[in-house]
């Protein structure tokens, strides 16, 4: 059995699946529940247009819509506000909770 390439990749991940267990709880100890709902949305929503060229282009739709949904933008606005910071300054800052951001 070939362990290099695209099968030695997927073997990696389904190894590297108990780590992310372990980020998930430490980020939860240190930051409180985490909201998953929205992200779970972007996940379908990117893995759907993987699919346009095999299936078409009404693939890429939920990522269209989820790109012009407001409450997409409420909840990402903040975290883009603080990374443009970092990057302007190198100073880590805080970020607002999120789900305290209504869309306008």
């Amino acid at each position: 059995m070939r362990w290099g390439g695209l099968v030695g990749y997927g073997w990696a991940e389904v190894a590297a699946l108990l780590s992310y267990l372990v980020l998930v709880r430490s980020a939860t100890a240190a930051l409180g529940p985490l909201e998953y709902r929205l992200t779970i949305l972007w996940w379908l929503g990117f893995g759907a247009s993987l699919f346009a060229v095999p299936v078409g282009w009404w693939a890429v739709l939920p990522l269209l819509a989820l790109v012009v949904w407001p409450r997409s933008w409420a909840e990402v606005r903040p975290a883009l506000i603080a990374v443009r910071r970092v990057i302007r300054t190198g100073a880590v800052i805080a970020v607002d909770e999120p789900s305290t951001a209504r869309p306008t």
